[in-house]
């Protein structure tokens, strides 16, 4: 069949969504050159000492935290992303989630390490069709060979979006509105796509503490602060 896939590619040529030009046969959805594009951040060679990790760590307790990639206004990242989030395209969480395990290497958590995606809520999943979070957790767990928990720890409450609100007014928006069902005794790499202020990812790691969680990494595809 790869005269006709070849044959398919002439007349319908698949194009990187960032850079719009041909993809190669062992690209998907975005290219090698725009990838390598992307502002890779160092922090997980210091994950207690980086501006990600002072940022949750002042307000809730945590081992370690870094973003892979900076998050630049209108940059290519921010196409990924919204693609991600809005246009359907979850494999592109997989592809950045592989990309960023790629650029690291060896997998820098504990062996017992569980990757655990955050949740959204009900609703909001419902109507988006899947969770972004996940299919990066995915996209790192095919490379570091780690599990991916899911389903014990949840989004109990619907928040209003949080684009347009202050940074007290974001933290108060996501207060409790999380929930672990089933105790988890591993360490715990909550998994997210951008930080902004950290609001939300703060309130998971509280609620995780909270439930006697007793190492939490966060670890995030970009960081908007930098």
């Amino acid at each position: 069949m790869n005269w006709f896939n070849d044959f398919w590619d002439l007349v319908f040529p698949r194009i990187c969504i960032t850079c719009q030009n041909n993809l190669l046969k062992n690209e998907n959805e975005v290219c090698l050159s725009c990838l390598t594009d992307l502002a890779f951040l160092n922090d997980y060679k210091f994950p207690n000492d980086n501006k990600i990790y002072y940022q949750i760590a002042g307000l809730a307790p945590i081992k370690g935290a870094f973003s892979g990639f900076r998050f630049d206004k209108g940059g290519k990242l921010q196409v990924l992303l919204h693609q991600l989030k809005y246009n359907q395209k979850p494999q592109i969480g997989i592809i950045l989630g592989e990309f960023l395990a790629t650029q690291i290497g060896e997998c820098p958590f504990p062996k017992n390490s569980v990757l655990v995606p955050i949740p959204l809520h009900p609703k909001k999943l419902k109507k988006r069709g899947y969770n972004q979070a996940t299919y990066i957790a995915k996209g790192l767990a095919n490379s570091w060979n780690l599990s991916i928990n899911e389903k014990d720890f949840v989004r109990t409450q619907y928040t209003e979006s949080q684009t347009f609100k202050t940074k007290d007014e974001r933290q108060k928006n996501v207060e409790n509105i999380f929930d672990l069902l089933n105790p988890i005794h591993q360490t715990v790499i909550l998994v997210d796509d951008v930080i902004t202020t950290g609001s939300t990812l703060i309130s998971a790691c509280k609620k995780l503490n909270e439930k006697e969680v007793q190492e939490i990494y966060v670890l995030t595809i970009a960081a908007a602060s930098y």
